[in-house]
């Protein structure tokens, strides 16, 4: 099983020493159990407890907090490796990565000093962010309310993986009575446990990643501390939303190991199937097409060791797109080339199949994921007709390519030119700065003239777009019915 990963050029040892242990726990602790997780649809938690067992969860953890401080890239070569042996338990670990992922980008160090050390130990991490009906909201349904030193949480996240079994999730809400101009700044990232009182969850029947424990999770009047609450003091949703944006950690890298995994079983067919040359045709570009993914994707990882960037973020969601449209394609066609027996319960490819094509629907659907491919290149673009006068910290630098590639050139002319670079930088020379801060950043985006919009409501005169940190409205307005993205049957919701 991926006994041909691709040796990226750069490999450092440590990165192979972790790649390494990822093999032997795939092989030897995961794919036994795969298939019946996968015909029961019920959680992986043996394999989960492998991974605690043996260091993997806390691959991204830093060593001073007990972990095996791995890079982005060895944690990526971890996840592809257990994606090859089941793609559910691949799922839940990659999300558990992005979790600790955001947190060490976007602080506090209280939470990782808290939290950090459980994730190392074997804790498991998971994300509740989407809600129905669309990906990026003006407003979320999930509310905050202030109440001392704690939130009182309230509403439900209907697409999430590791539901009921993760001990902790992430959560996006509303925070109540914070209007903003600009509906992120309303907004927050807090960790919830999976034991606090008033947490609940359901799940699904789906077609793949049957054993990733997909469905959703409810908040009842869930008490949260507010110190629970991620990103760093001040403007805590701008570094957040920049750490979550900037990953390789994505469902990708699911589609990536069980099309890598596919396309050996088919090799191992077509070399004792007296290698029909219809068959050698279909496999060269089939190999072609995996490492050309993993070569992308090795390179985003990379990308991940230094500041965050425009360029790590494209990248990235160009990465999801590429990974939900090949992983199906190659394993689809291993299928082609094994035959019959590719299509019966006891071939783990057709499992690979389902979990391949399962992978395109979390974190971003399909079509999400073309529009923000797309809209990056339209941000790049203006991004680069607008260079700096100025040192911009990069947080601040990310959230201004991030508001002019989610829509910001649909704006009148006028309201451009106050949300041009020269305007934030004019604004901060007005504060007594040679130097574009978060703080500066976030204030001139909250103060330039946009009072609150309503849901899917237009953007007022002078102000940027609705939805900055996400699509423009109307791209996705209704997410895809099923499995990993999640949900229910529409009339079911």
């Amino acid at each position: 099983m991926l006994s041909h990963m691709l040796e990226w050029y750069d490999l450092r040892d440590e990165e192979r020493e972790i790649r390494d242990l990822a093999l032997e726990v795939a092989r030897e602790e995961v794919a036994p159990n795969a298939d019946a997780h996968d015909v029961d649809g019920t959680f992986v938690r043996e394999s989960i407890e492998a991974l605690g067992k043996s260091g993997l969860l806390g691959v991204f953890v830093p060593k001073e907090y007990g972990g095996l401080g791995g890079s982005p890239l060895a944690a990526t070569l971890a996840i592809e490796a257990i994606s090859a042996a089941c793609g559910s338990t691949g799922m839940s670990f990659m999300f558990h990565c992005n979790l600790i992922h955001v947190v060490d980008g976007a602080g506090p160090d209280s939470l990782k000093e808290k939290y950090f050390p459980q994730f190392a130990a074997g804790k498991l991490g998971a994300f509740a962010i989407n809600e129905q009906r669309r990906l990026f909201r003006e407003k979320f349904d999930t509310t905050a309310a202030d109440d001392g030193d704690d939130y009182i949480i309230n509403g439900k996240k209907p697409f999430v993986t590791s539901a009921g079994e993760a001990d902790v999730y992430i959560v996006q809400v509303q925070l109540e009575g914070v209007p903003s101009p600009i509906p992120v700044m309303g907004q927050r990232y807090i960790l919830i446990e999976g034991g606090y009182d008033g947490v609940g969850a359901w799940t699904y029947d789906p077609m793949g990643l049957r054993g990733a424990s997909n469905g959703g999770v409810t908040f009842e009047n869930v008490r949260v501390p507010k110190e629970n609450a991620v990103g760093a003091e001040p403007d805590p949703m701008v570094r957040s939303v920049a750490s979550k944006g900037n990953s390789v950690f994505s469902p990708h890298l699911i589609a990536m190991g069980c099309a890598g995994m596919a396309l050996e079983a088919a090799v191992h067919h077509a070399r004792t199937h007296d290698q029909q040359e219809w068959m050698s045709h279909t496999l060269a570009p089939l190999s072609d097409q995996v490492n050309a993914l993993r070569a992308y994707t090795y390179y985003a990882a990379r990308l991940m060791e230094g500041p965050v960037s425009q360029r790590l973020n494209h990248t990235h969601n160009e990465i999801q797109r590429l990974g939900g449209e090949l992983g199906p394609q190659v394993c689809d066609r291993a299928m082609e080339i094994m035959g019959g027996a590719s299509f019966m319960r006891s071939s783990p490819v057709q499992r690979a199949f389902r979990d391949a094509r399962g992978s395109c629907y979390p974190a971003f659907a399909m079509e999400h994921r073309r529009a923000n491919s797309a809209d990056g290149l339209y941000g790049r673009e203006a991004y680069a007709e607008q260079p700096p006068t100025m040192p911009w910290d990069p947080h601040a630098d990310y959230n201004f390519w991030l508001l002019w590639a989610r829509g910001a050139a649909h704006l009148p002319e006028e309201a451009k030119q106050r949300m041009s670079r020269a305007a934030f930088e004019d604004f901060a020379r007005s504060r007594g700065s040679d130097t574009m801060t978060v703080e500066i950043c976030a204030e001139y985006m909250t103060s330039a003239g946009r009072p609150p919009a309503g849901v899917g409501g237009p953007p007022g005169a002078g102000g940027p777009p609705p939805g900055v940190g996400g699509p423009p409205p109307g791209v996705g307005e209704s997410p895809p019915v099923g499995v990993g993205a999640g949900g229910p049957p529409r009339e079911t919701e």
